[in-house]
């Protein structure tokens, strides 16, 4: 009898922990959920907001003049307390900021909408978090402001020198630029690689010509340097302008004004390599001091030329797109240097 009483009991324990374990872990389930879904769904202040939004319109190049700014005094638009209104200089294109903002905000939790009210023109953009409004943003062309950027023309000396995995990468990248090429049978190939890829080239003359048929010589007769000219100027027929090394023995000899001569007749413009900014050797940091220091010469909507070894190229590329987000403009050819 004690023994089936026993049995009984312990029957009536067991069952009685196995509910409350089972309660408890669904307690516990419940709680764990409540906290995944509420970190998921967190609305983000407007502190935050305002503070990744301005930054990416400020990345732009975009002064603090142009942005006005208006505190909302109703607040029955949930919990919005600012708008702005911000003027965009013409040359950069709204798109290109809106989808800035819309990168920046990736990984939080914000909604956007926005709307263009006239092709071209007016945007509007709306940004919420848990369904309330957290800040609006109107963007404008203004005619007339523009970016304090200037205008770069990038020569690219030594291309052939590299492997070539890294030539097609220079080639097919976005960045605009000239490449300078020393008359040879492997750069006329890659002249064609250039245009072919909508780059355009320099041809560059000094003392480094090697192959017969291009080469020039201060001891050639006229007729000989008239043939590597023609030769040269064939095998080059897009060539922006010719680069010469002014520092060179051709330059400083006695047939320098017969080749300068040949040129001009067929109407080609000629620019002194001396002229061109040329980048610092170093270390890969003074390298990129060395382009920033160039580049911001162009401050003001100046135009100038900067010749870069190919070498450095992937060094300063970072530096390139930061100027060109900010304003600066890098073109294949305007007017050469004199």
């Amino acid at each position: 009898m004690n023994i089936s009483l026993d049995k009984k009991k312990l029957t009536g324990y067991l069952f009685a922990i196995a509910i409350f374990l089972l309660a408890a872990n669904l307690i516990v389930a419940k709680i764990y959920k409540s906290t995944i879904m509420h970190h998921k769904e967190a609305e983000i202040g407007n502190s935050a907001i305002n503070k990744i939004f301005l930054n990416a319109v400020f990345d732009f190049g975009i002064q603090k003049s142009w942005v006005k700014q208006k505190r909302i005094s109703d607040y029955s638009n949930d919990s919005l307390l600012d708008s702005y209104s911000i003027e965009v200089p013409n040359d950069l294109p709204i798109a290109e900021i809106l989808q800035e903002i819309y990168s920046s905000f990736y990984y939080e939790n914000v909604q956007m909408i926005c709307n263009e009210k006239t092709i071209g023109g007016e945007n509007i953009l709306n940004i919420y978090s848990n369904d309330k409004l957290k800040l609006k943003a109107t963007f404008n062309y203004a005619s007339d402001i523009r970016r304090d950027g200037g205008i770069i023309g990038m020569i690219i000396t030594g291309l052939e020198n590299l492997s070539e995995s890294k030539i097609a990468k220079i080639i097919m990248a976005p960045e605009i630029f000239i490449a300078a090429l020393v008359p040879s049978k492997k750069t006329a190939e890659l002249a064609d690689s250039l245009i072919s890829n909508r780059k355009q080239y320099d041809v560059l003359i000094n003392d480094n010509i090697k192959e017969m048929n291009f080469k020039l010589n201060e001891h050639f007769p006229e007729d000989r340097l008239g043939n590597a000219i023609r030769a040269i100027i064939g095998a080059f027929p897009d060539a922006q302008f010719y680069i010469i090394d002014d520092n060179s023995n051709l330059y400083s000899s006695k047939v320098y004004s017969f080749i300068k001569k040949e040129l001009a007749k067929r109407d080609i413009k000629i620019v002194l390599e001396s002229s061109i900014d040329h980048l610092r050797s170093g270390s890969d940091q003074q390298i990129e001091n060395s382009f920033r220091s160039i580049a911001h010469q162009s401050d003001g909507g100046k135009q100038i030329f900067m010749e870069v070894p190919a070498d450095y190229y992937f060094t300063i590329k970072p530096d390139v797109s930061a100027l060109i987000k900010i304003g600066y403009k890098f073109i294949s050819f305007i007017r050469p240097p004199k």
